[in-house]
């Protein structure tokens, strides 16, 4: 993957879907939440049926949303771009969060709600309200957007809730034959890089053909600091590169199935300042 790799911009509104899929949290504690209905960690594609407000059209819809779960914990990666955290209770979520859009120039805020049917394979009744409020002054906008959902990578609600958490354990990770060793999936992994050239390595195995889901999570961006870091997945056998995503800050996601076989994840760090952590999941 290269350290020059052009990024991809983003609008608004995918972003402010992507909050619908997962936020920064509801106002419920773990003690009130109802057991979740089910694993709904993959892929899921985004339909918008209305969107109302003065902030504009979303761009090109419907996208994807990746979707990584632990427990009543859900974390959402919009094409690559953007990562939100929010909770599920049964079937419902509920969340809220605030997200810096470089392009647009402005901070968005968010409040949205929806249902995960009972086959955990589509959603209904998605709403989200929002407002984006530009950084460098001038009149905020609002809008609201109702949107439907169909999964597409993963199926049913079976599935393990519950990721492992994990480590980094040495520096010695930098290379794909060094990778450190993830042996339980899923895991929630906690790293960090030392300097711009410290690339991090992680090797997991499967057995049987699965639908994976790679989502890595780094620090907030702002307008004084950009923390950008990529991910790659390859064939830890041949060396082949299976897939990467490289967007613009520290937020990625790759979600596909994959064969029986050992592979390995890569976290590089593209453009940092000081010593970024980061957590990375494989679902």
């Amino acid at each position: 993957m290269s350290r020059n790799l052009a990024r991809k911009t983003s609008s608004i509104l995918p972003i402010l879907v992507a909050m619908s899929m997962g936020g920064c949290g509801g106002s419920d504690d773990a003690a009130s939440l109802s057991a979740p209905i089910g694993a709904i960690a993959g892929v899921w594609q985004i339909t918008e049926s209305s969107v109302t407000g003065t902030c504009g059209d979303p761009l090109n819809p419907p996208y994807n949303a990746v979707i990584a779960q632990n427990g009543n914990t859900i974390n959402a990666v919009v094409d690559g771009d953007t990562f939100l955290a929010g909770t599920i209770s049964a079937g419902a979520f509920s969340l809220s969060g605030t997200n810096f859009d470089l392009f647009a120039g402005a901070t968005v805020t968010a409040n949205a709600s929806g249902t995960v049917a009972a086959s955990c394979n589509s959603i209904t009744g998605g709403t989200i309200n929002y407002t984006a409020a530009p950084l460098l002054g001038g009149a905020s906008c609002t809008g609201a957007v109702v949107f439907t959902a169909t999964r597409t990578l993963g199926s049913g609600c079976a599935g393990t809730l519950t990721q492992t958490a994990v480590a980094e354990t040495s520096a010695a990770n930098n290379t794909r034959l060094t990778a450190q060793a993830v042996t339980t999936i899923p895991a929630r992994i906690s790293g960090a890089h030392s300097s711009g050239t410290d690339d991090d390595f992680y090797g997991f195995t499967l057995s049987a053909s699965t639908p994976v889901t790679i989502m890595l999570t780094g620090p907030a961006a702002s307008l004084t600091s950009i923390q950008e870091l990529d991910l790659a997945l390859y064939d830890n056998t041949t060396g082949a590169l299976i897939a990467t995503s490289a967007n613009l800050f520290s937020n990625e996601a790759i979600a596909q199935t994959l064969l029986a076989g050992s592979y390995a994840v890569w976290v590089e760090p593209v453009s940092i300042t000081g010593t970024p952590a980061y957590t990375l999941v494989i679902q």
